[in-house]
């Protein structure tokens, strides 16, 4: 699952433009939320949304990433408008915090 789940990522990484941010975001989301189900039990994980899974991340990252500050887009970006554009920088970083769950 790991060498996937880091295809998955890198692939959507590669392919990041400020019009495809939303798009992103909501994938990465997606595969954030099975790579917690993969590395946690499910009653800890699996029900965590919004502001309570950024905080429960921020408390388990083992890379200090800031995940109540910067993971602000992975709850927002989903319900954006269709052409809602968000920094590519900042959601690449992102990418790259939660490719760190998977090793």
């Amino acid at each position: 699952w790991q060498y996937r789940a880091l295809q998955k990522l890198s692939f959507l990484e590669r392919n990041l433009s400020e019009k495809n941010s939303r798009e992103t975001a909501v994938d990465l989301s997606e595969y954030l939320k099975r790579i917690l189900l993969k590395r946690f039990p499910r009653k800890e994980c699996a029900g965590l949304t919004g502001k309570a899974l950024l905080k429960w991340l921020t408390e388990k990252d083992e890379a200090k990433f800031a995940w109540e500050e910067k993971g602000k887009p992975l709850l927002n970006l989903p319900y954006a408008a269709p052409n809602a554009i968000f920094p590519k920088d900042e959601l690449k970083e992102l990418i790259q915090a939660v490719k760190k769950w998977v090793k």
